[in-house]
């Protein structure tokens, strides 16, 4: 791949509403802005939901026009049921166009560096790698 490449991040989650702002944040951040995220909810509690989905649309409001970057899937009971992490993360690749570099976070994870999309998009370009793994950042 080469060029400007499209990161399509993928986000299962689950009673994640103390986290989702930090990931959304660094999201956000990214000098580099060819990206969208699908977060797919599995059945939280209802204030977790309520919680989530607060924090969620102030970051879709501060995106203002690009907020269709941010999209949200909510499994109910009586619609796709709880699901589990691998099957929402089977759903949101089949949302993603082929040619998408799909990055999976979960949501209680962000992005440390405010170039990781810059750095990993140079990646793409000097390789033609299908895989790329990147180095984690723990904190204790």
């Amino acid at each position: 791949m080469s060029g400007d490449n499209h990161f399509a991040f993928i986000a299962p989650m689950y009673n994640a509403s103390k986290y989702v702002g930090q990931m959304l944040s660094s999201l956000v951040a990214q000098s580099y802005s060819n990206w969208s995220l699908i977060l797919i909810d599995d059945i939280s509690s209802d204030e977790e939901r309520k919680a989530s989905t607060s924090i969620i649309s102030a970051y879709q409001n501060l995106l203002q026009d690009q907020r269709n970057k941010i999209t949200v899937v909510w499994n109910h009971e009586n619609g796709r049921g709880k699901q589990w992490e691998v099957s929402n993360v089977l759903y949101g690749i089949s949302k993603c166009n082929d040619d998408d570099i799909i990055c999976r976070i979960d949501a209680d994870d962000w992005l440390t560096d405010t170039d990781a999309l810059t750095i990993i998009n140079e990646a793409y370009k000097q390789t033609s790698c299908d895989v790329l793994w990147t180095a984690h950042r723990w904190g204790f």
